[in-house]
């Protein structure tokens, strides 16, 4: 029987895990913009997550939070960035090369059953008839969104596919790595930088294309700010509620980016995406209701 304190902690995490797949949804269209007036997206990304690390050593200076971790610490958290944050970012934005953005994005959510699958077989936790139905209401949702979508590249399938186990291990080592009871924007310090340094310092040996107008340069601070109080609401919703939940609750990431698609870009939404979304939503009701 859950305790009062045991269950305004489960509201918590639940909020705060929307909260990032809002944010997290709004993301992609703000970086499609960015993207038309011609930046490079390493050169984005690199960006995006200095933006990141500064935030979060703000934070850290104005809360008077120690950055002292230990090597094994140290090493996680930059296999998070690099690995986790860095590389799905990159397999995702050379998948859309090849791949069109919305199935791109099916593929990659098949992290939450991924993730779902894993904690069950490596660390034993519990896989009930509601994450199995969680599962398939949440992969027949995503199917429906991009129920129209041809022209598969098997290059591009690969690339998305690989983003999903990437993803995968940045969440479930969020739960379960060394790292888990670290104060969140220490987290974040050592994981953007592990992202925003390589990546700009590969954007400026390769000649890529940074900012240049001020509206692309403003545009791309926000999308950093934005990503900062993504993952910091998604890692404290980790830490309240587990990687499992969290998992199917970000897949309301997609569908806000595809309402704010049909708001910039004009893109159309069918009887089968509004279907898909509505399936996607029962899926998280089963899995928060466990």
């Amino acid at each position: 029987m859950e305790t009062k304190k045991e269950r305004k902690t489960i509201v918590q995490g639940i909020l705060f895990v929307v909260a990032s797949a809002v944010l997290f949804g709004v993301n992609p269209s703000l970086q499609k913009l960015v993207l038309q007036e011609g930046v490079t997206p390493v050169a984005l990304i690199g960006l995006n997550y200095f933006v990141v690390a500064v935030l979060s050593f703000g934070v850290c200076c104005a809360k008077r939070k120690s950055l002292y971790i230990n090597r094994g610490q140290m090493g996680q958290l930059f296999a998070m960035g690099l690995l986790g944050m860095g590389g799905t970012s990159l397999l995702l934005n050379t998948a859309y090369g090849f791949l069109p953005v919305g199935v791109a994005t099916m593929i990659h959510f098949l992290f939450p059953s991924v993730v779902c699958v894993a904690m069950s077989l490596i660390f034993r936790e519990r896989f009930t008839w509601r994450k199995l139905s969680a599962i398939l209401l949440s992969l027949g949702g995503l199917i429906l969104m991009n129920a129209s979508s041809s022209n598969l590249s098997t290059i591009g399938v690969l690339l998305a596919l690989c983003s999903t186990f990437t993803y995968s291990a940045y969440v479930i080592l969020n739960e379960r790595g060394m790292t888990g009871l670290l104060p969140q924007p220490v987290k974040l310090v050592y994981i953007s930088m592990a992202v925003a340094v390589p990546y700009t310092l590969f954007a400026m040996l390769t000649d890529a294309t940074f900012p240049a107008s001020t509206r692309a340069l403003l545009m791309s601070l926000l999308i950093g700010v934005l990503y900062s109080l993504s993952i910091g609401f998604l890692n404290t919703g980790i830490r309240k509620i587990g990687a499992t939940k969290v998992s199917f609750i970000s897949i309301l990431e997609p569908i806000t980016s595809v309402f704010l698609s049909t708001i910039l870009f004009s893109y159309q939404l069918n009887a089968a995406t509004i279907a898909g979304c509505c399936l996607i939503v029962g899926a998280i009701l089963f899995v928060t209701k466990e």
